[in-house]
């Protein structure tokens, strides 16, 4: 009779370990399964750039956005708009622009002046990443 009490005991423990195991398999999936309400599609702002860009374009945000190449084309660009102006010749080292103007012939030395101050201001405030000079010249 004690053998068989045992055995009942054995397989009462089965069913047991059996129903506790399964139970736990069934929280388990349950805690890893999807909630009922669908999944929104979550996009970018409309900036063109995919939510990259910065609201200080003077910021680069690759390696190669800021170069002497494009800053240069761009001093030039400001350069060509301003009355008075011969020829120019722009040099950066480092942080340094160096922009020599030479004005054209016909212009009083308050007018050189004038446009001296006027070169130097227009660049600082377009390239404010540099410390600008700027020499004239007849």
């Amino acid at each position: 009779m004690r053998w068989s009490r045992s055995i009942l005991l054995s397989k009462r423990s089965r069913t047991l370990l059996l129903a506790g195991a399964l139970l736990l398999a069934g929280i388990s999936l349950a805690g890893c399964g999807q909630p009922d309400h669908k999944q929104q599609m979550q996009s970018y702002g409309h900036d063109g750039y995919m939510g990259l860009s910065n609201s200080n374009p003077n910021i680069p945000n690759k390696h190669s956005y800021l170069n002497y190449g494009s800053d240069g084309k761009f001093v030039g660009e400001l350069i060509k708009k301003m009355d008075g102006v011969q020829k120019s010749r722009i040099h950066f080292n480092g942080e340094h622009l160096v922009v020599h103007l030479t004005a054209k012939p016909g212009l009083t030395d308050a007018q050189v002046k004038e446009l001296q101050h006027k070169a130097e201001e227009t660049l600082q405030y377009n390239m404010p990443r540099y410390e600008v000079r700027v020499k004239t010249s007849r």
